[in-house]
Parts: structure tokens; sequence; C-alpha cells
């Protein structure tokens, strides 16, 4: 897990070393343990360590990082750890994903972004690192730090982990990665950052370790963490499978200098990591919308927006349709533009999605169909739209018609989601 504007979708956190994603539970992870003093308890990088950091950037194939600070951190203030480093900028985000994610239907009501942020990074890290404070931190399962020539093959393999970030972030500055300021262009950052990591930590494992390297690249998974939303469990352990996968198949078909060329120009979109035979560097279609603020009306203001993704498609399309078929109907994702508006509680998100042809878009139209079936939702068609209200009210609007192009909008109540196509339609 390294610091600084790595995912989740938008997490201060890039959640790296995830450590055997233990079940989540014998604690309130809502509720932080005080740890004021954490980041005045850190020491600079300790002579074993600095051997170690000097084997994996040897192995990564870059200069070893200098200035490191660490410490050992236990496993119970590793809530009070997250509070920490979370800045008023990382709190508003985490809101804005929030509103996002509800509409979506990946929370309920009484579920949000910074909760499932706690209970991962608290429950799944076996370490982070810290861009912003060039700090590396392990955690440990008891109060007492464990010695440091008497480490298990575990904490090496995690630390290994943290010090590929610390060797990636000397050379490339792992801050500016995450700043792509949307959803599948962060997501698309910490694939490369995660994915590098783990093949590496299992590269390490494998020469010092004795270690085979595993299918995971050193990354041991076991459950997904039993009290978060499955497709935010999905969007977590999607950079370290996945990912990992596609960053292997780099290295091994051009080495470590073809993942450093990656991190010069990163890629900008998750269409590149889920369909490598389109190559690289992937450039999607460029999409817009208007602004819709001022027609929504008074105090309508915009909250985020940005590239969308075909990993944020197939996830929301797999809330209710199998693997499978939300992978299929989303495989023709050929770029996108959202934006998402607030006003005192009320919330709309629209979307314009272009695919690569009119059989790809009518496939997602009949997915997303089916989604909202599934939900629930009562459906309708009037005024050129096909109209789907769920349950809760939360209603999706979506303009009738054929080609490459979907457009919709998702609100929270079924009149502001028409008013949002409307807006659209005129705009």
């Amino acid at each position: 897990m390294s610091t600084g504007r790595g995912r989740l979708a938008g997490a201060p956190l890039w959640i790296s070393a995830i450590l055997l994603a233990v079940s989540c539970g014998g604690g309130d992870a809502s509720v932080p343990t005080p740890i004021a003093t954490a980041a005045m308890q850190t020491v600079p990088l300790p002579a074993s360590l600095v051997t170690m950091a000097e084997e994996v950037a040897r192995l990564r194939g870059l200069p070893a990082p200098q200035g490191v600070m660490f410490a050992f951190v236990p496993r119970a203030s590793v809530p009070g750890l997250l509070e920490e480093l979370l800045s008023d900028e990382d709190r508003a985000h985490f809101d804005q994903t929030t509103n996002l994610y509800r509409l979506l239907g990946h929370f309920r009501a009484d579920e949000d972004y910074l909760s499932v942020y706690r209970e991962l990074g608290s429950a799944s890290a076996a370490g982070f690192y810290s861009p912003r404070t060039k700090t590396l931190w392990a955690v440990q399962e008891s109060s007492d730090p464990p010695k440091l020539d008497e480490l298990t093959r575990e904490t090496r393999s995690t630390l290994a982990h943290e010090l590929v970030h610390a060797t990636q972030d000397a050379t490339f500055g792992l801050q500016r990665l995450g700043e792509s300021g949307d959803l599948d262009g962060s997501l698309a950052a910490t694939c490369l950052v995660e994915g590098d990591a783990v093949v590496h930590q299992g590269v390490y494992e494998a020469k010092y370790l004795g270690a085979p390297q595993r299918a995971t690249g050193g990354v041991q998974l076991a459950v997904y963490t039993t009290d978060i939303p499955p497709s935010l469990n999905r969007e977590f352990f999607f950079p370290y499978t996945t990912c990992a996968d596609w960053v292997r198949s780099i290295r091994e078909s051009g080495g470590t200098a073809a993942i450093d060329a990656l991190f010069r120009e990163p890629p900008t979109a998750t269409a590149a990591v889920l369909h490598p035979e389109r190559g690289l560097p992937l450039r999607p279609q460029a999409v817009s919308l208007p602004d819709l603020a001022s027609g929504l009306g008074n105090g309508w203001r915009r909250e985020s927006g940005g590239q969308f993704g075909e990993f944020q498609l197939r996830n929301y399309l797999q809330l209710r349709l199998p693997g499978l078929r939300a992978a299929t109907a989303s495989a023709g994702w050929d770029g996108d533009h959202y934006e998402v508006y607030g006003r005192d509680g009320d919330h709309v998100a629209v979307f314009r999605m272009v695919f690569s042809d009119d059989g790809k878009a009518e496939d997602f139209r009949a997915a997303q169909d089916e989604l909202l079936r599934a939900m629930g939702a009562v459906t309708s068609s009037s005024a050129g739209l096909a109209v789907a209200e769920r349950p809760d009210g939360t209603t999706t609007a979506r303009a009738a018609g054929a080609g490459r192009e979907v457009l919709f909008a998702i609100a929270n109540r079924p009149a502001l989601a028409r008013q949002a196509m409307t807006l659209l339609a005129g705009g």
C-alpha cells in the first residue's frame, strides 16, 4: 500500500502488498486508534533494509532509493495512521465518489467510500509507502515490533513490495501518477504501479526467499473482505491480479525498459490493460459533455467528472450480471465522459459512452436493461427516453435510438433524470 493519490478508485493510498485479504471483523475500523505521533516514530531505513532496497532496485533495473524512512505499525493502529494521512482533498474526493457510487448502485444509502477505504486498508494491508513523506510502514500483528534479523518470509516479501514502490518513486515520482483527476486514468495508473510492484515482489521472492513465483506474483490473495460490497472488492483487487498479469507480459516481451517507458507515458485507460491486443499507447476517443449546472437550476454545482472507463463500466454491469456477460457487453468501449452534479442532497450523473461499432453499443444497451431489471427497476418509455426507476427512486433515463453512442443519466429522483436528459438533448 503506498500513500499519495493511488486507488481504490480515488483513495490516497496505493493499496499494495495485500496481505492474505483477511475477513473484516474483530474491531470497529470506523473508530480510529489515535496515533498522533506515528510520523515521528519513523527512522532512516535500517542497514539491513538498505541492502534489501539495493537488491530490489537491482532486480527492477533502477537506482536504489535514497532517504527512505521506516517504521513498524501495529495492525490496531492502522486505522489511526490512515486517518492521519488523509487530507481535506482526500475527504472531499471520498464524498464525491460516494455520491456517484450510490447512483450507480455500488453503495446503499448507509454505505460510503470512506468507510470502505478504512475497512480495506485496516484489514487487508500489510504495508504502506508514502511518496509524500518517503516513508515505508510495515504492518505487524502484535504490539511489539519484530527484530530486523528475525523477519518472517511474509514480512520480507511485503517489504520487497514496498521497496519497489520506493524505487519507482525515486525515479519516476509516484505522486504525479495518481493525479489524472478521473476514475479511469487513476485506476490505469494504479494498475501500472501495483502491477509492477507485484511482479517484482515475486521476482525478489524467487531469488532471495527461495519461493516459486505464484500466479499472483508474490501477493497472497485468500478471500475478499466480507463486509465490503463485491464491486468494491473487484476494484480493490484488480491492480494485483489482472494488472499484474499485464505488467508481467510486458516485462517478458520488453524487459524492465518497457515498463520504464510506461512510467514515462502512463496508460490513460483501463482498456489498455483489459485488451493488450489493442497495443500501446491506447488512445480512447475524445468525448465531451455540455455543462448542465446552470440548466439544472440555482445552487447546482459540478462535483466530479472525467473518463469512466471500461473497467468501471464492466464493474457497473456486474452489479447484477454474470462476469462474462458484463465483460462482453463492455468490451466495445472506445471512449466516454461523465459528469456528476449535486445540490442539497440531490445528485445526477450524466454519461456519454462511445463504442467501437453499432452492434457493441446495442449489446451494452441490452445489458444495461438486464441490469436494471435485475435491480427491480420499473421500466417505461416516453419522449424518446427509456426510463428505469429502481425501488429506492434512483432512476436511469437513456436516450432511445441506435448508433455507436449511448447517452444516459442516473439521478436519485425520476424527474431529475428526465430533466438532465432533456438538457443534454438540447446541448
